[in-house]
């Protein structure tokens, strides 16, 4: 299957293009969009905002296509870097921004993934209160205390199965925990 596809158009001679891939077609939408936004924002926080939400969305993506019980994502990480180098409006942004990208691109939203949007605005609210701590040592009160509430979530208004959640959230901490200490200090440096 070609990606790019010529096709004639009923109201004009002149040729068009179909994009065949509505993942191409999105991410071409977002890439357009932050384009005209890197005119009027930092081209560090743009690029990092790109590589970021790209990685997640593949994460997602994978993770479905493997259908293992994980949880691989970057959007706490994203977070809280973002909030430390940008601020607390961008650090909003990417809590929302990450995980909504990475479901509607694979196609799967659930209901817990509005549950962890609210994890990583508070990973963001945490963050814009005690910024000047070690951005490590935060991550890590951060992804613990999102590990405890998305396990509670999911146990009691989720109703999923006790295996299945210890599975979810314990990947979910340990990528995180691997995460922010192999990148968070490198990745704040290029940042700043």
């Amino acid at each position: 299957m070609k990606l790019i596809k010529k096709i004639k158009s009923k109201y004009s001679k002149v040729e068009g293009i179909k994009l065949n891939s509505p993942l191409i077609t999105r991410l071409l939408i977002v890439f357009i969009g932050l384009i005209v936004l890197s005119i009027f924002v930092n081209i560090k926080l743009i690029s990092f905002l790109v590589i970021i939400t790209g990685f997640n969305a593949w994460l997602a993506g994978f993770q479905l296509r493997r259908g293992i019980p994980t949880d691989l994502e970057l959007s706490t990480f994203a977070t809280v870097l973002t909030t430390i180098a940008f601020g607390f409006k961008w650090g909003i942004f990417i809590a929302i921004f990450s995980k909504l990208f990475a479901s509607i691109s694979t196609g799967d939203l659930k209901a817990d993934h509005f549950f962890m949007i609210l994890t990583y605005i508070i990973a963001a609210i945490i963050t814009a209160l005690f910024k000047d701590v070690n951005v490590f040592g935060l991550g890590m009160i951060i992804i613990s205390l999102n590990a405890v509430i998305m396990f509670l979530v999911s146990k009691s208004l989720l109703g999923l199965d006790p295996t299945s959640n210890l599975s979810y959230t314990g990947t979910n901490f340990i990528f995180n925990f691997l995460v922010f200490s192999i990148f968070s200090e490198i990745v704040l440096a290029i940042l700043r």
